[in-house]
C-alpha cells in the first residue's frame, strides 16, 4: 500500500512538471510570437500611417477569430456579464496599442519594449488607490527601481531625449489599468471573449481615424498586416492555453524574454545599435519586474505584454 501510493505521489508530480515545461514551452512562444508582431509593426511604420497600422492588428485579429472558432459558435463567445467591463478594456487595450505603435515611428524597437515593460511596477503602484491592496517596503522599492530604470533609459534631461520616449509608458499606464479591470472580470469567463472584445472595439474605433491616414495598402503590406492578425490571434491563444496548465508566477518572469530579444532583433534587423544607458535601465526594470512578480506569486492576474 505504501508503495502505491509512493508511486502515485511520482506519478502526480511526474506530470506536474510535464505541465510545467509545456507551460513554460507555450509562454516563451507566444513572447517571441508578439515580438514578432512588434517587428512586423516597426517595419509597416516606416511606410504605412501607424494608425492605419493599429486598425489592421486588431481588424485582421477580429478575421482570425471568426474563422477559428466559426461564425456559429461567435454569439456563444459573445455572451458576457461583464459587457461594460469588456468594452472598458478594449479601450484600454487599443490606447496601450496605439502609444506603443505610436512610439514604434521614432524610437528604436528595444527601447520601446524595455520602457514599456514597467506595466507590472504600475499594477503595483495603482493597485493601492484602486483595489486598496497592501504594498511592502519591498515592493514600493522594486517599484521605485522599475521607474529609475525608464528614466536612466527616456533620459529627460539630454539633449538626445525624444518625447516619444515617453509613450511606452503611457502603453504601460494603459496596459496596467486594463489588468485591473481584468481582476474584475469573473475567471469562469473564456479569456477568448475578451480577446474578441478588444478586437471589435479596436477595428470600430480605428475606422473614424482610417479617412485622414488611410494610404491604400500594396499587395505586400496587405499580407503584413493579416500576417499580424494571425500572429496576434496564435500569440494569445498559447498564453491562454500556458496559463491553465501552469500557475502564471511560474510562467510570467518568462515574459521578459521579449524584452531581451527585442535588443538583438532591433540591433541585427534595424541596426539600432544598443547602448550602455538602455541595456543598464532594462536590467533594472527586468530584475524589479521579475521581484515584483515572486512577490505577488499568488495573485495569478498577471500577464505578458500583448499590444
Amino acid at each position: 500500500m505504501t508503495r502505491r501510493v509512493s508511486d502515485n505521489n511520482a506519478g502526480d508530480a511526474e506530470l506536474e512538471t510535464s505541465q510545467k515545461l509545456k507551460g513554460i514551452a507555450l509562454m516563451v512562444t507566444g513572447t517571441l510570437l508578439f515580438l514578432l508582431l512588434d517587428t512586423f509593426a516597426k517595419k509597416l511604420t516606416q511606410s504605412t500611417p501607424y494608425l492605419e497600422v493599429v486598425w489592421g492588428r486588431y481588424f485582421f485579429n477580429f478575421v482570425v477569430i471568426v474563422l477559428f472558432v466559426g461564425p456559429r459558435k461567435l454569439p456563444g463567445l459573445l455572451k458576457t456579464n461583464h459587457l461594460k467591463l469588456n468594452l472598458f478594456r478594449g479601450v484600454l487595450l487599443l490606447g496601450a496599442t496605439m502609444s506603443f505603435f505610436g512610439s514604434l515611428v521614432f524610437i528604436p524597437l528595444a527601447t520601446a519594449t524595455s520602457i514599456g515593460f514597467v506595466w507590472p511596477l504600475v499594477v503595483t503602484a495603482l493597485s493601492v488607490p484602486l483595489l486598496g491592496e497592501r504594498v511592502g517596503l519591498p515592493r514600493w522599492t522594486a517599484v521605485t527601481l522599475g521607474f529609475i530604470g525608464a528614466m536612466i533609459i527616456i533620459r529627460p534631461t539630454a539633449e538626445i531625449a525624444h518625447w516619444a520616449m515617453f509613450l511606452p509608458f503611457s502603453m504601460a499606464c494603459f496596459y496596467s489599468l486594463y489588468q485591473i479591470v481584468t481582476r474584475k472580470i469573473d475567471k469562469s469567463e473564456s479569456p477568448l471573449t475578451g480577446v474578441l472584445y478588444s478586437s471589435i472595439i479596436g477595428s470600430i474605433l480605428m475606422l473614424f481615424a482610417l479617412p485622414f491616414v488611410w494610404v491604400t495598402p500594396d499587395p505586400q503590406t496587405w499580407a503584413a498586416l493579416a500576417f499580424m492578425g494571425v500572429i496576434a490571434t496564435v500569440a494569445h491563444s498559447l498564453f491562454i492555453k500556458a496559463l491553465q496548465i501552469a500557475p502564471a508566477s511560474l510562467l510570467a518572469p518568462f515574459a521578459y524574454l521579449q524584452v531581451l530579444a527585442s535588443i538583438f532583433v532591433s540591433w541585427l534587423y534595424f541596426g539600432d545599435q544598443p547602448e550602455p544607458h538602455m541595456i543598464g535601465g532594462a536590467a533594472l526594470i527586468v530584475g524589479a519586474g521579475i521581484f515584483v512578480i515572486y512577490r505577488e506569486r499568488k495573485k495569478a492576474y498577471m500577464e505578458p505584454l500583448d499590444v
